[in-house]
């Protein structure tokens, strides 16, 4: 089963096959899975909220309906010490290359991309990042994964009007219900009327009188 993913849409979306949109997971999303010893850090000075690895064999997985996938990283500044980080990923726990990222300049490099693939067929896929070589001057800092999503997922995403009673149907047994209420209401306080004036019913005035003395028939003056 997918993963549930919390995400934001960067662009709006459409249906069509040929969808060019993508769905983008924040480092920090659950719907990343991490393997090791990874730090979450402070936001940065440009209020990305990052995932940092220092440690070999550290790896991080995502699942996803989809085609194209994306991994976008940040470049600290002055991290010249040593060479930048490397890391392998695969496809459905299929091995397809080891990358580095670019060398570190004087300030901050954000929205790196750092790895596109795009001959994957429309299906569930899941993509795996290791990293086999880095250094505490030289951490990894991932931003975001990202993927092209297929139909599959935006039927899951985005719910059916099928999946809810229609609007007509509750507003309509929302009426009934309170007409009820009121009926019912009614007719206690009719019944507890009746209870308390049990002669309420008798008009005739020579009538009154003897429902009060019912002997008074068989009496003379």
């Amino acid at each position: 089963m997918p993963v549930p993913i919390q995400c934001f849409i960067v662009m709006p979306y459409n249906l069509n096959q040929g969808n060019s949109r993508l769905v983008v997971i924040g480092a920090q999303d659950a719907a990343l899975r991490y393997v090791g010893q990874w730090q979450q850090p402070e936001p940065t000075e440009n209020g990305d909220q990052v995932s940092s690895s220092t440690t070999l064999q550290d790896s991080v997985s995502l699942q996803y309906h989809g085609t194209t996938v994306f991994l976008e990283v940040l470049i600290p500044p002055n991290a010249t010490s040593s060479p930048p980080p490397v890391f392998r990923w695969c496809i459905d726990g299929l091995p397809l290359m080891t990358t580095s990222l670019p060398n570190s300049g004087t300030e901050w490099a954000f929205q790196t991309i750092a790895l596109v693939y795009q001959d994957i067929p429309s299906s569930l896929h899941r993509v795996n990042i290791t990293i086999v070589e880095v250094s505490p001057d030289y951490p990894f800092l991932l931003d975001s994964l990202a993927f092209r999503p297929d139909d599959t997922f935006w039927q899951e995403a985005v719910p059916s009007p099928s999946n809810g009673l229609p609007i007509a149907a509750i507003v309509g047994g929302s009426i009934v219900g309170l007409m009820l209420a009121l009926a019912c209401v009614a007719f206690l306080y009719w019944w507890r009327k009746r209870e308390r004036h049990p002669y309420s019913s008798i008009h005739d005035s020579d009538n009154i009188f003897c429902a009060v003395r019912p002997r008074c028939g068989s009496e003379t003056l």
